[in-house]
């Protein structure tokens, strides 16, 4: 990996309708309760956000898979599932069916 250009949280993208909206974050074990979608990410950035375990060794449930943003943003606004991101996200992919919830435990994101 090359410089490192920011560094921020990761958030939680769910359905603007998920129960989770009521909190002001959550945490990874959280995760465990969910089922989170997959991608066409290479392994490594999807291994950096969402881990196959909790810290306690609860695994995290993996389901739809999505190649691209459209898709992502479709499944999760759907209620399918939810799905760790970058905090920069909601500038770019906002929508009113979307919400974003802070990952307190997760360590911080870095992008070039």
């Amino acid at each position: 990996m090359g410089s490192v250009a920011y560094t921020e949280p990761v958030v939680l993208c769910v359905s603007s309708a998920h129960p989770l909206v009521k909190r002001d974050s959550i945490s990874y074990e959280d995760l465990a309760d969910e089922t989170v979608l997959t991608g066409a990410a290479p392994d490594y950035w999807r291994e950096a956000l969402i881990p196959a375990h909790t810290s306690s060794g609860r695994p995290i449930p993996q389901g739809p898979t999505a190649v691209d943003g459209t898709r992502l943003l479709a499944i999760v606004a759907g209620g399918e599932a939810v799905c760790p991101v970058h905090a920069h996200a909601p500038r770019y992919y906002g929508r009113p069916d979307i919400a974003h919830i802070l990952i307190h435990d997760a360590p911080p994101a870095a992008g070039p």
